[in-house]
């Protein structure tokens, strides 16, 4: 005897339709590779900075002589061109000026970034003076610091970086004083390297703090 064929209502299919789908669905999320990982977050951009003045290694080399010497003081200094730039000048123990790596009493005044390397003014002691003391304006005077050379060495002994950049910034006494930061001298220009901690802030800026004879510093003269 033959089989009555079955009859199914429009909604039954709809039914097994929509049911099929969730299984199926089911099933896939099952079976089916994980998604990939999630993209890692991206790495923060290195801060641009305009820096005042650098150093390159090649010219710290040039102000520090390999005794004698236990430190750089850096100046406001006023360029032929008329700018506000830094002037640097080896010191001893005793805070007084002495002798670069030529043995000379010399100075080197910033005065532009060039390939991977720093261009310098090279003043004699009077010159310098003059140049430091005509860096006062209105608003502010001549000023500096003492970095002692074992903070100049870890400075540059930060990875990558091949020069100091320089920044001026203003204390919580209202004076002035220098930032002091590791940077990448490349292609005529300074980038930042190293961490945040890696900075140096000058604590004791001149005219503010002075524990040395006045003179001792080109601008207290």
């Amino acid at each position: 005897m033959a089989t009555a064929p079955k009859k199914f209502t429009a909604g039954w299919l709809v039914g097994s339709v929509v049911l099929g789908g969730v299984i199926g669905a089911a099933l896939y999320s099952m079976f089916s590779p994980p998604p990939p990982p999630a993209p890692p977050p991206a790495c923060p951009e290195t801060p641009k900075v305009t820096f005042s003045s650098c150093f390159s290694a090649a010219t710290v080399d040039s102000i520090v002589p390999k005794k004698g010497t236990v430190g750089i003081r850096f100046y406001t200094s006023k360029s032929d061109g008329g700018t506000i730039v830094v002037l640097a000048g080896a010191i001893d123990s005793a805070g007084k000026h002495t002798v670069d790596a030529h043995d000379k009493l010399r100075f080197r005044e910033f005065k532009g970034i060039r390939g991977d390397g720093t261009d310098m003014n090279e003043l004699e002691e009077s010159a310098a003076e003059t140049a430091v003391k005509g860096s006062r304006t209105s608003e502010r005077g001549p000023w500096s610091i003492d970095v002692d050379t074992g903070t100049v060495r870890t400075l540059l002994g930060v990875k990558d970086a091949n020069g100091i950049g320089i920044l001026e910034r203003r204390t919580t006494a209202g004076g002035w004083t220098f930032v002091l930061a590791p940077v990448r001298l490349a292609a005529d220009t300074a980038a930042l390297v190293g961490a945040e901690g890696d900075v140096r802030v000058g604590s004791d800026p001149c005219p503010l703090f002075c524990p040395k004879p006045p003179s001792a510093y080109l601008h207290m003269r």
